[in-house]
């Protein structure tokens, strides 16, 4: 994914536990076809939405809600950004 061009380096992320790899997720451009009533992008002709995809939370770590903090954390970023809709894939 991060060699691709949808890739949106600000957007990737891991959590660390005293100075552990504990978790990663990240937002990447989301390209949107035409619908029949037209394509779904913004007022400067570009398409304003990511899609949250890995996201991944070491099993020795489960239900801490490290996962929780993380989509949370993302999601103002998101916002922060610009982008208008996120995609779960």
């Amino acid at each position: 994914m991060r060699d691709s061009e949808y890739y949106i380096p600000e957007l990737s992320f891991v959590a660390e536990s005293d100075g552990k790899l504990v978790g990663h997720f990240l937002f990447s451009r989301f390209p949107l076809s035409s619908t029949p009533n037209g394509v779904h992008i913004d007022d400067r002709g570009e398409n304003n939405i990511v899609m949250l995809a890995p996201v991944a939370v070491h099993a020795d770590y489960f239900h801490q809600g490290i996962g929780s903090a993380m989509i949370t954390k993302g999601i103002k970023k998101v916002r922060n950004a610009g982008y208008k809709g996120i995609y779960c894939l």
